[in-house]
């Protein structure tokens, strides 16, 4: 029953993968590899920290590019990359949620991991490489000190610790601040964990953790440099403001649940239930009640008009998160709990801190608590890892199916939430992509399907960036489109492929403009972004521009580009264009 489930999960999945086109934050994560694709990492000039992620699946990127013979298909295969990743988190999980309660609630837990699409972005991004790696470690964790261990003179070279710690050095190099997760896991572990034997295990885990992180930080510097690291913290903090805006960004989430009372008042009886279940009144009454209420929630949430967190799968991940940490705290405190369940509290309540470091480091916020968050809803749908009563074993040393009924319920309508959710929203399209549906035949987005407007659009600015018309190969894209820059056999030159200058108050933004005042960084091409939603072009932009001439308008339907060439780019005798 689990593979089919899984594996079904995983088709559907597959399917998703082919619809929607993303011009903006999907492809700002492409844009990267595509980058590198053309020019080799060395050359780059992007400054964003974001791309130590891509950074990660670089190494697949050229081989599919070897095989391909191109790079045409590229998008598609970064989501087939995602599906692969998700699904080995999902199955990390199951494998250690299985031997304490059973197969199929087991199976209901990785498939809401598996199901759930951050952002409605199926890519592998610092996000999603960030929260399956830290799903991956915690769960790994969880299976290493939930087995039986040996003496420690007979044990040999383990394989779990070591995996988890790959894992945690794949969430740190994607998404840094993750460090913060790591080092609060260990802090835990050794004030709960105070057995000799799992005293020796953590020292073990923490050598483990230590030799990863050393080994991923030596990639990055001999790939990037120190100096280059240093200059793409600093530019992305100015623009992202991790390690300021604190109070803004408080000010925004008090805003956001204010505006949304409704789902206000459901978090508010999530606290509730974490009280409840925290408490210490037992047996199968309670698991019913606490699994009635938390169903009437997850209900409350999908029933409301617009969800709060962006999309309503992360209103979700958010209000279980918090339905269960009261329990997840007493289960880690309780010293009647075996090892390996204390090791599921500690894991719930690194996972919760997660998505708290998350929402306080990221652009939006909340929003992004689901990055650090995932695995704590998961298991926020698990039974009762308390005793039954004092001087009795943990109920989950013996996992019964009976036992465990109301969790499958609530476990099975939160998954079925989730799902709906990821399978009903595609992030950047303008309209549904299965109206007039047309499928993209060539480029970086080649295989993907779309509304026949986007696809034509694609298909008639890749072909005017192609232009045999430009004195060079390097371009650059004002009013944020990412998404352009993969249309064409140019490569970037761009501090960043996401456009900063328009908002004249940003950091980054003063850098780029003083970046283009270097004429040996000005692209031989320019786009420029028509949309009535892209960002508006700053004083620098208008500046950069009035160096180039108008080559070709694209518009069809609400999309729009312009295309410029540089001024000085002039015919020879022969017609061929030279500066």
């Amino acid at each position: 029953m689990p593979v089919i489930v899984l594996g079904l999960c995983i088709i559907l999945l597959a399917a998703r993968l082919t619809i929607g086109v993303d011009l903006s934050d999907e492809s700002y994560y492409a844009a990267f590899i595509d980058g590198w694709l053309k020019t080799g990492i060395e050359q780059s000039h992007n400054l964003m920290l974001h791309q130590t992620a891509d950074f990660l699946v670089y190494p697949l990127a050229l081989v599919f590019r070897a095989l391909n013979g191109g790079a045409d298909g590229l998008v598609l295969f970064l989501r087939v990359l995602y599906l692969a990743i998700a699904a080995l988190a999902s199955t990390a999980l199951y494998r250690a949620v299985a031997p304490r309660y059973g197969r199929p609630m087991s199976t209901l837990v990785a498939a809401c991991a598996l199901l759930f699409v951050p952002f409605g972005l199926p890519a592998p991004s610092y996000n999603t490489i960030g929260m399956y790696s830290l799903l991956a470690a915690l769960a790994l964790f969880a299976m290493y000190f939930g087995r039986v261990a040996p003496q420690p003179e007979r044990q040999g070279l383990p394989v779990l610790p070591w995996l988890s710690a790959t894992s945690w050095a794949f969430a740190c190099v994607a998404y840094p601040t993750m460090l913060a997760p790591l080092v609060l896991l260990l802090a835990l572990g050794f004030a709960a964990l105070k057995g000799q034997t799992d005293q020796y295990m953590l020292r073990r885990y923490l050598l483990a953790c230590c030799a990863a992180l050393a080994l991923a930080a030596i990639a990055l510097e001999s790939t990037f440099g120190l100096s280059r690291l240093r200059d793409m913290v600093l530019f992305t903090n100015a623009f992202n403001g991790v390690s300021g805006g604190v109070v803004r960004k408080a000010q925004f989430a008090v805003s956001l649940f204010a505006s949304h009372p409704r789902y206000a008042i459901l978090l508010a009886c999530a606290v509730i239930v974490a009280v409840i279940r925290g408490s210490s009144f037992h047996g199968l009454n309670r698991q019913w009640l606490n699994s009635f209420a938390t169903a009437v929630i997850v209900v409350g949430v999908m029933a409301i008009d617009s969800p709060t967190l962006f999309m309503r799968s992360h209103d979700l991940v958010l209000v279980l998160s918090v339905a269960g940490v009261g329990e997840a705290f007493c289960t880690m405190l309780d010293s009647r709990n075996d090892r390996g369940a204390r090791a599921f509290g500690i894991i719930y309540l690194v996972s919760v801190a997660a998505g708290l470091t998350s929402m306080i480091t990221a652009t939006n916020g909340p929003y992004n608590f689901p990055i650090g968050g995932l695995l704590s809803a998961c298991l926020a749908l698990l039974p009762s890892a308390s005793t039954v009563a004092k001087g009795t074993r943990p109920v989950l040393s013996d996992p019964q199916i009976s036992a465990a009924k109301p969790n499958l319920f609530v476990g099975a309508i939160a998954c079925c939430a989730i799902g709906w959710s990821s399978f009903t929203f595609y992030y950047g399209q303008i309209g549904s992509p299965f109206y007039d549906m047309a499928v993209v035949r060539d480029g970086a987005f080649k295989g993907l399907r779309t509304d026949s407007q986007q696809a034509l659009f694609i298909n008639e600015l890749t072909r005017a960036i192609n232009s045999q018309g430009f004195c060079g190969n390097q371009m650059a894209v004002l009013g944020t489109g990412p998404g352009f820059y993969l249309m064409g056999a140019l490569s970037p030159s761009a501090l960043s492929t996401w456009n900063f200058s328009g908002n004249a108050e940003n950091l980054a933004a003063a850098k780029t403009a003083a970046f283009y005042n270097e004429p040996k960084n000005r692209p031989d091409v320019l786009i420029v972004n028509n949309w009535q939603w892209a960002t508006a072009l700053s004083r620098a932009d208008r500046e950069l521009l009035s160096r180039y001439s108008i080559v070709r308008r694209v518009e069809v339907g609400l999309r729009a580009a312009t295309v410029y060439r540089r001024a000085d780019c002039k015919r020879d005798a022969l017609g061929a264009p030279r500066y």
